[in-house]
């Protein structure tokens, strides 16, 4: 495989990596239903929070961003760079999932990920640093405050038994 090919496969897994880590946390939960649905209803409000603070703070993404596929196209909130909605996914994914399972394994893993989403995404001039820094500390609160709540409700409803 060529440097080319190898870097392209890190760039598509940097660029997908909000996917990958959503499908792989599914799977791994899928067992802890209660920690699964909260997982994907706080991904909801995650892109949500990412939505409005786009929103709010208005500032343009680098000049010069370069598309990674032909239909990526920034439409509404998402013609925003600040901050990032790959970082902050990512970031979110990462953290919701450690506290849920403890895995040293899987904290490198999606940390892994993480750096990848950021640096492809820094790469195709698609954001500065300051707007990958702040979707990663925004994911990373954003992540362990739905862990925290998912935690208090399961431990306080009998409905959540597992």
């Amino acid at each position: 495989m060529t440097i080319i090919k190898s870097l392209y496969m890190l760039d598509l897994l940097g660029f997908f990596g909000p996917l990958i880590i959503g499908i792989i946390n599914t799977f791994i939960l899928w067992e802890q239903s209660v920690y699964l649905y909260g997982y994907l209803l706080f991904l909801i409000l995650n892109s949500i929070i990412n939505k409005s603070l786009k929103s709010i703070y208005r500032e343009s993404r680098p000049i010069g961003g370069i598309n990674f596929i032909d239909r990526e196209v920034h439409y509404g909130a998402d013609i925003y760079g600040m901050p990032s909605g790959h970082a902050q996914s990512t970031a979110y994914s990462l953290a919701y999932l450690y506290l849920v399972q403890k895995s040293n394994g899987i904290l490198v893993a999606n940390t892994l990920l993480l750096l990848l989403t950021t640096i492809q995404r820094w790469n195709y001039k698609k954001h500065t640093i300051e707007q990958l820094i702040t979707g990663t500390v925004v994911g990373l609160i954003c992540g362990w405050s739905s862990y925290y709540i998912v935690k208090r409700i399961a431990e306080h409803n009998s409905l959540f038994d597992e």
